[in-house]
Parts: structure tokens; C-alpha cells; sequence
């Protein structure tokens, strides 16, 4: 940016930011990137559409400047009416040139919380080992309820089988929900199951 008028030593460029991303919360510093030896930053604004959100005047920076907005209290979120940064340059003569880097804002991002759970499961918990059955589950309930429904891993770590020289058993969740899943070992043919161990993993939100 350069002054070409020797009459008007001031001039105002106008940096709009893209969308921020939807867990932003709040501004929390302006950044500048800039260098000059004839022209400094006096002034910065912060305007949400037509709307003056925040304005720091009396700056005089010649070089990279961050400003601190943690104390402002400024909202990330506008409505979707966008946020652009206006800068007041002053030129010291009328060839006065300052270069722009870059010129954005920093914010706090939301972090949404991650809850993981995991356990172990016996077929041995709902039924006798001496009585084997083709399929065989049982309702593993959560400690913490989520809040989104979890994605549940779950893997066999013990079994107990007859049957040959055939190994058919398959363990696997159902009927994930907020609270709990249903878990199942199952098998076909001639194999018998007299006790499957189970071990899962749930994580969400």
C-alpha cells in the first residue's frame, strides 16, 4: 500500500476473514504481518457487517504487532454476517510504502470432550459354562452415559471351545445407545462355546 496523495497522508485498508470454523468461540488476539520505514499502523477496527465491534487507536507500529482481544469479550460467531479487520495507515511522506504479510485473527476453539470406556465380558456372567449355546449375549451398561452414541471395538481375549478341529466363534456389539450395548458371542455348526471372554473399547463424546 502506498500514499500517493501528499494531501491525505492517511489511508484505510479493509482484510475481510473467511468463515471461521463453527467451534469458535471467541477472538482472541489480532495478528499483523507487516514491515515499513515510511508508514505505521495507527489504528485497527474490527467490524462485524456494518457493526464496530472493537477499535484500538494510537498504535504507531512499524513491524509485526499482535493485539491482545482476550479482554474484549468479542464473539467468533456474528451471525454469518462476517469479520473483517480495517487498518488506518499513516504515511510519514507521500512516497510512503508499507508492505502487509499477512493480517488475521487468532481464536478459542471449543474442544469437544472424548470419553473413553472399556471393560470385559464373560459369557460365564449370564450363563453356566457347562451349558453352551449357539448364541449367547449379555447388556454391558456404561459408567457415564454419553452424550453422543460411541463407537464400540470389541475383541475376544478367551475362549473355551469343542467342536473338532473347527474354531467358529464371532464376538460383536449391538444396540449401541447413550447408556450401554448389547455384546454376543456366537458360534455355528458343531462347535460348542462353553465360555467366551470378551474385551471392549466405547468412545464419544
Amino acid at each position: 500500500m502506498k500514499s500517493k496523495d501528499p494531501d491525505n497522508a492517511r489511508g484505510s485498508v479493509i482484510f475481510p476473514i473467511p468463515s471461521l470454523p463453527k467451534s469458535s468461540i471467541h477472538l482472541a488476539a489480532a495478528a499483523l504481518n507487516f514491515s515499513s520505514n515510511s508508514a505505521y499502523v495507527d489504528k485497527v477496527t474490527i467490524l462485524s457487517g456494518n457493526n464496530e465491534l472493537w477499535q484500538r487507536t494510537k498504535l504507531r507500529k512499524r513491524a509485526d504487532y499482535e493485539i491482545d482481544l482476550s479482554h474484549a469479550n468479542i464473539a467468533a460467531n456474528q451471525g454469518g454476517k462476517g469479520i473483517a479487520v480495517v487498518l488506518e495507515v499513516v504515511f510519514d511522506t507521500n512516497l510512503g510504502e508499507i508492505v502487509f504479510e499477512s493480517v488475521g485473527l487468532k481464536v478459542v476453539v471449543a474442544v469437544e470432550r472424548v470419553l473413553i470406556q472399556s471393560g470385559t465380558w464373560d459369557s460365564q456372567d449370564v450363563r453356566a459354562w457347562n451349558e453352551p449355546h449357539e448364541k449367547t449375549e449379555g447388556r454391558i451398561k456404561f459408567l457415564t452415559d454419553f452424550n453422543t452414541t460411541p463407537v464400540v471395538m470389541v475383541g475376544m481375549i478367551s475362549a473355551d471351545v469343542s467342536g473338532g478341529t473347527n474354531f467358529r466363534v464371532k464376538v460383536y456389539a449391538t444396540d449401541i445407545d447413550l447408556h450401554g450395548f448389547t455384546i454376543h458371542a456366537d458360534t455355528c455348526n458343531d462347535t460348542k462355546v462353553y465360555s467366551c471372554g470378551v474385551s471392549w473399547v466405547a468412545h464419544g463424546s
